[in-house]
């Protein structure tokens, strides 16, 4: 039986059946060129912001309005005012200050009354000397013209009356330095109580003493009225909250 071309084996008369050739011995290879390093990746594009949300209604799209600012917190109210009394009483340095200006004012007081009992006892003793003096000179005034037969002339009446004008002169002086007692250190008769002041306690009544005790008096208050004042105007100004002035400081 004769095959015809198209009943022939796949492949048959292509050279499939040829056997391949024998490469070439490896020196008559030419070299494989080198391979090419991988080029880097391209950057990626960074990705477009997302579109504002628009809403539609009737007359077209509408772009969302922005989200608003978180509000400002509000500032604590203001501290409530308070009495400067109650501020003051509870300013520990300012009672200190103001015990030293009382403990001050307490020691100036008594060395006042001090004074002023020295000052009545010298003038006390200044006339009863003045007294004492006037008797024995005038006595002796009579003695000596009644030795001389002359105490009822005109001459013993003179000399009698220059030494009671001379001792009434000096009894006047007296009674000017008492005055001027009176004016500095007060009454002689006035009373003044200091006992609870030398405990601590300012008494109620502080002009009243003052007035007792004449412009010594005064003066010390004086003194201590700005010490005073003095230490409310520094407390006042370490004052946590706004003081009402009831002290007038």
């Amino acid at each position: 039986m004769v095959q015809t071309k198209s009943d022939a084996p796949p492949g048959y008369g292509t050279g499939a059946y040829l056997k391949k050739p024998n490469p070439a011995p490896s020196w008559m290879q030419k070299p494989k060129p080198a391979a090419k390093p991988a080029a880097a990746p391209a950057p990626k594009p960074a990705p477009a912001p997302a579109p504002q949300p628009s809403y539609y209604g009737g007359g077209g799209s509408v772009a969302a309005a922005p989200s608003p600012a978180p509000a400002p917190v509000a500032a604590p109210p203001p501290p409530a005012p308070m009495k400067d009394i109650d501020w003051f009483n509870s300013d520990s340095v300012y009672r200190g200050q103001a015990g030293k200006a009382l403990t001050d004012l307490t020691s100036q007081l008594a060395q006042i009354l001090a004074d002023r009992d020295s000052g009545y006892q010298q003038l006390d003793t200044a006339r009863d000397d003045l007294g004492r003096n006037r008797r024995e000179d005038l006595t002796g005034l009579g003695d000596d013209f009644a030795g001389r037969g002359l105490l009822s002339s005109g001459l013993y009446a003179q000399a009698d009356d220059e030494v009671a004008a001379d001792y009434a002169r000096q009894g006047s002086a007296l009674d000017q330095s008492a005055d001027e007692l009176a004016k500095q250190y007060g009454k002689r008769d006035s009373v003044v109580d200091l006992s609870g002041m030398q405990k601590g306690k300012a008494p109620a009544n502080l002009d009243s003493i003052y007035g007792l005790l004449g412009a010594m008096g005064i003066n010390a208050g004086g003194t201590y009225n700005s010490a005073l004042q003095k230490a409310r105007g520094e407390s006042a100004g370490r004052a946590t909250s706004p003081l009402i002035n009831t002290l007038g400081w």
